[in-house]
């Protein structure tokens, strides 16, 4: 746990950096918080760096493989990873369209229809493959992960979005005035269309999860040994087959 509070103050340290630059050369400040909250997604990466350096030390240098048990994470930790990533996929799209929006200069009354187009073409192939990337690196609960990680981001942004937006700016990105039960809404449909795009991927992610891992193990072993590895595997698979005949 040390690690990963270290992991999100290192993340938040470079996201408040991060907006402190972009609002000093003239970003919005919506926009500049949009991209600077994809900087969140950097927090697993930041976090497995600094498990995998304390476990070289613990270890004194002594190569050990990961068992399929530890090869996936427990259910705390992928739900905020899962959390975090969310909530970077669902900013990404504010953030694409702000810096397109800047560049065109097309007025905020098109930024809606931008984010719409972002959103299907960027934000659910995201969904997918952080839903892919749960299945293989979760070993149950994954399904729990997706729609409460899914949930509690898709609402987090929509308070956010009900808080800073003015009225004008609301209505003309989402296209109706911001009420509760407009954010309500919001939040709901967006947790079922963003978790259906999730599941898909963590289908995905289940069957590929043994794969992923052999391939884990291969890449720790010397190609001759890889090459051994394969041949027993071939070997053993022809002979399960002859014995189901």
């Amino acid at each position: 746990m040390k690690n990963l509070i270290i992991a999100f103050f290192a993340a938040l340290i470079a996201i408040l950096i991060t907006y402190g630059v972009l609002v000093l050369i003239g970003i919005d400040k919506t926009v500049a918080t949009s991209i600077s909250t994809v900087i969140l997604s950097g927090v697993p990466f930041i976090h497995q760096t600094l498990v995998k350096n304390e476990d070289n030390k613990t270890k004194a240098h002594v190569h050990q493989f990961v068992s399929i048990e530890r090869y996936t994470f427990e259910f705390k930790i992928v739900l905020v990873y899962a959390f975090l990533l969310s909530i970077a996929a669902i900013n990404f799209p504010s953030a694409l369209g702000g810096v397109l929006s800047g560049i065109a200069g097309p007025g905020i009354e098109s930024v809606g229809l931008m984010l719409g187009v972002i959103g299907l073409f960027i934000t659910y192939p995201l969904f997918f493959f952080i839903g892919r990337w749960i299945g293989i690196k979760t070993s149950s609960n994954g399904v729990v992960v997706i729609v409460l990680a899914v949930f509690l981001s898709r609402t987090a942004t929509s308070i956010f979005d009900f808080y800073v937006l003015s009225p004008d700016e609301y209505e003309k990105i989402f296209g109706f005035a911001p009420t509760f039960f407009a954010a309500l809404g919001q939040s709901l449909s967006g947790t079922f269309f963003l978790s259906a795009a999730a599941l898909i991927g963590y289908w995905r992610g289940r069957k590929r999860q043994l794969a992923a891992y052999m391939g884990y193990l291969m890449s720790q072993v010397h190609p001759d040994v890889r090459n051994t590895i394969i041949e027993l595997a071939f070997e053993e698979a022809e002979n399960w087959k002859k014995s189901t005949k």
